[in-house]
């Protein structure tokens, strides 16, 4: 962090395994990196072996007023460092002359989903004080059953500028319980969202980690949030066909991890080079009553779906891609910080331990080796498609924030 430098930013990993010694060492950190003048925020993620209020209290106690949102992750990227399992907490503090911060919570955010995210948004644009709203980053519990995409847009329509961020994280496996932070408190069911505004710049790129096949479907029935019918037939049977398996009864790893359902929306103009014509997406539920596969977020009736299986070579081809791509729209900025909000199903579930921390390096390299970096492991992703926030599955959003 240089002294003349009027965004300030400083991200720390620790790997301590216990829950108060990590969140000491996290805060003071950021209290050596920003000295008398505290940061304007903090994001805290931390996986979920970690006792959650212990961690969240220690780190409350060393950084005072300081305002702290975060979540869950099944991992952390840090500078030069990659680490998905266990007991692993990650911190990054903003501030300086140049930003201007807000944070706000929606408990429950299942329920008046949209109405709570436009409540949010108006909370976070009053605690902007006028500054220019530049980015929204958000994270919301991804196994509640709430539409996050609709959430999150809402949030955007009050604040008028790009969102991106992802859903808590859990480790890898059956789905069980992920947190949501706002100050010390945990929740869970929840949705954060901190607004960044002031005189700096904000550039998000994102890809995905598939490849298109030849097999396509029409959405024929949907209800809310929940599709139910491809071609007039149960989607259900239609997903299970496609992975060469009877009619799913619960949703496994074997199913998630193969297959995704590319969603062909109206292509915008490309944001970056590695933006493809296809919202990629996988159920986090399946309604096997009605024979429908529960979305985190809508897709209306008359979509085309492309079936997708997942790559190796397209998730780190793709990811180096978006790197090169901000780091070209950014040239003559100095890159400050960047985050990263990876789908926890690409990293080590797909790419193995060795491939995933390549991959982390590729990105750094491309885009900024000297800046600041902190990713934690999304369920879920959102980041824009043309001009909107949007709910992705099996993709790599980044933020770097530049001056």
């Amino acid at each position: 962090m240089k002294p003349e430098s009027r965004l300030l930013a400083r991200a720390v990993v620790s790997r301590d395994k216990l829950a108060r010694a990590a969140g000491g060492t996290l805060a003071q950190e950021i209290r050596a990196a920003f000295g008398a003048e505290p940061p304007a925020i903090t994001l805290v993620y931390a996986t979920v072996d970690h006792d959650q209020e212990a961690l969240l209290g220690a780190v409350r106690e060393g950084l005072g007023s300081t305002p702290i949102v975060g979540c869950s992750t099944s991992g952390l990227t840090g500078r030069g460092s990659f680490h998905e399992g266990n007991y692993a907490a990650g911190i990054v503090g903003l501030g300086g002359p140049a930003l201007r911060a807000a944070a706000a919570m929606a408990e429950d955010f299942a329920r008046d989903t949209i109405a709570r995210g436009h409540a949010v948004g108006r909370e976070l644009r009053d605690g902007l004080r006028g500054a220019t709203p530049r980015v929204v980053i958000v994270h919301g519990d991804p196994l509640c059953g709430a539409d996050f995409e609709s959430f999150t847009r809402a949030v955007q329509a009050e604040l008028g500028c790009p969102a991106v961020g992802g859903g808590a994280g859990q480790p890898w496996g059956v789905f069980a319980q992920t947190y949501q932070y706002m100050g010390d408190r945990v929740r869970s069911g929840a949705a954060v969202a901190v607004a960044l505004g002031g005189e700096f710049t904000a550039e998000i790129a994102t890809s995905t980690g598939t490849q298109p096949t030849t097999s396509t479907a029409t959405v024929t029935r949907t209800d809310g949030n929940v599709l139910l019918e491809l071609d007039g037939r149960p989607a259900l049977a239609v997903y299970s066909e496609f992975q060469g398996r009877e009619t799913l009864r619960e949703l496994d790893n074997e199913a998630t991890a193969k297959v995704a359902l590319g969603v062909e929306f109206a292509a915008p103009p490309a944001e970056s080079d590695a933006l493809t014509p296809y919202v990629v997406r996988s159920p986090f539920a399946l309604d096997t009553q009605r024979g429908g596969l529960v979305m985190a977020a809508p897709v209306p009736e008359g979509t085309r779906i492309v079936f997708h299986l997942r790559s190796i070579r397209a998730a780190v081809d793709g990811a180096e891609q978006a790197a090169r791509a901000l780091a070209r729209r950014l040239q003559g900025r100095v890159i400050r910080l960047v985050m990263g909000f990876e789908c926890s199903a690409r990293t080590v579930p797909l790419l193995g331990k060795q491939e995933a921390a390549r991959e982390q390096a590729l990105v750094q390299q491309a885009l900024a080796p000297d800046a600041e970096w902190l990713g934690m492991l999304a369920w879920g992703e959102v980041a824009p498609f043309g001009p909107h926030a949007t709910y992705y599955n099996f993709t790599y959003p980044m933020l770097a924030l530049a001056e």
